[in-house]
């Protein structure tokens, strides 16, 4: 049950906060990033609720986060008819999955 609760939680809240910034900047929703937040808060959301260690929590959080902004980015250079610059898409997820790691360490 807690793995439901989690992911309804991480879920909802990812994709609520998503969908709101993307709505507050452009005037619209923007729906495959709030699909990704919310798919990524889900996960992350499973993963606080599993009793792993932190140190594991930490791995899995920050691979989550990685590959939902590589995901993220690549959804958005097709949409827009764009190549996806792989050096600058890689750092940028690496940062987010650090950060992420990071954060879940923190608690």
């Amino acid at each position: 049950m807690n793995f439901v609760v989690g992911a309804v939680v991480g879920g909802v809240v990812g994709g609520a906060i998503t969908a709101y910034s993307t709505w507050k900047k452009t005037g619209e929703i923007d729906w495959s990033d709030t699909l990704v937040s919310a798919g990524v808060g889900a996960l992350e959301g499973v993963i606080a609720a599993s009793g792993y260690g932190i140190l594991v929590q930490a791995l899995l959080t920050g691979t989550v986060a990685f590959s939902g902004d590589l995901l993220s980015t690549s959804i958005d250079c097709a949409q827009n008819n764009k190549e996806v610059q792989w050096g600058k898409s890689l750092c940028h997820a690496t940062a987010e999955g650090t950060i992420g790691a990071g954060c879940s360490v923190l608690g």
